[in-house]
């Protein structure tokens, strides 16, 4: 976005969406949000959206966050909501969380927000101890984040088999929960080779058959990776399931 709007310009129509596209732009949204703001800023509304997106930005919202209260402060102050604390929570954030709550007039996290960015990183981290003694000390282990990701999700992804299998087992958390882009915790360890994670999700009844919003499958990634004893169990579990609902 950032070199479409150094070669086109005024070209390019500034909707809520491009906004929002910037502040979640996980490489380089300080930047373009940046240039947005110097070369269109009298066509720039910054909404709750906007801001929700930057809040749960894992790589740069802290930083494009700080921009927009360092060059819209009255609105971006404005459009943080309990929805903005939440949203950075369920992403890990604690560095949006710190900056909301530093901000004068705005409401600052709680100790549930803390508890939830702590229980999300911990999951990220693998660090199977913390996520034990959260869940212990009440943590909603299953929250969807703006990205559809929970912490077992995000646990699988990083292939933390302990802290999956502490997870997967649980009644309340859903093994086959998606992301917005349509995937299961089993898509990633299935592409990248994670045989304990894939065994433990399907011991959890995780469906290796749903298909994301590209039209794969854990089966097609573990294999198109060259994880053929992973696709090869995951299509015995598929046979298995097939025909225990025939």
């Amino acid at each position: 976005m950032a070199l479409l709007l150094e070669r086109r310009g005024r070209e390019i129509i500034i909707t809520e969406e491009v906004v929002k596209a910037a502040a979640g732009n996980q490489d380089n949204g300080k930047k373009v949000m940046a240039l947005l703001l110097e070369q269109r800023g009298d066509e720039i509304t910054i909404t709750e959206e906007a801001v929700k997106a930057a809040a749960g930005n894992e790589w740069n919202g802290q930083q494009i966050l700080q921009l927009l209260f360092d060059r819209r402060r009255e609105e971006a102050a404005a459009s943080v909501t309990e929805m903005t604390l939440l949203t950075a929570a369920t992403c890990g954030q604690d560095g949006v969380l710190d900056l909301v709550s530093r901000q004068d007039g705005l409401i600052p996290a709680n100790d549930e927000h803390r508890r939830i960015a702590k229980f999300y990183n911990a999951a990220k981290a693998g660090n199977a101890l913390c996520v034990e003694q959260l869940i212990q000390e009440g943590a909603k282990p299953d929250l969807r984040n703006a990205s559809g990701v929970t912490p077992l999700w995000i646990a699988a992804e990083e292939g933390h088999d302990a802290v999956v299998r502490i997870l997967a087992q649980r009644l309340d958390v859903d093994v086959n929960s998606l992301s917005i882009a349509g995937r299961s915790p089993l898509f990633w360890p299935s592409n990248y080779g994670y045989e304990k994670v894939v065994a433990i999700l399907l011991e959890a009844d995780a469906d290796p058959s749903l298909v994301d919003e590209n039209g794969d499958t854990a089966v097609i990634v573990a294999r198109k990776n060259g994880h053929e004893s992973i696709a090869k169990v995951l299509q015995k579990f598929q046979h298995l399931a097939k025909d225990e609902n025939s």
